[in-house]
């Protein structure tokens, strides 16, 4: 007794796993090539000139913080905005780079 070929197809065809851009993970982008694979990482200081995740931008490249905001660690991350003392009524001990947030220190006098 033989086994009918539509019938191993019909039990086999569930099994066959087809990738989609909705398969891709936060930090994935869908490529050419049918597939999910990892956006770019940037160091500190950088960060990609585009959004990349859940099968979006492929094509980023990584770009300096732009002005008063600034990125410590390599990674995914977006550069955050810098910390303004003035608004905390502080003097600033540093100022804010593309690698490091500014400093504050003591309350300004009044």
């Amino acid at each position: 007794m033989g086994l009918n070929p539509g019938f191993l197809l019909f039990f086999t065809w569930p099994l066959v796993d087809v990738m989609t851009v909705d398969d891709c993970q936060e930090h994935e982008y869908w490529a050419e090539g049918g597939n999910c694979v990892a956006c770019k990482e940037c160091g500190a200081g950088l960060e990609l000139s585009q959004d990349c995740g859940f099968g979006t931008g492929g094509d980023g490249q990584c770009v300096r913080c732009g002005h008063n905001r600034y990125k410590e660690t390599w990674g995914f991350g977006k550069c955050k905005r810098c910390l303004s003392c003035s608004l905390f009524n502080r003097l600033q001990k540093s100022n804010c780079t593309a690698l490091s947030n500014s400093v504050c220190g003591d309350c300004l006098v009044g």
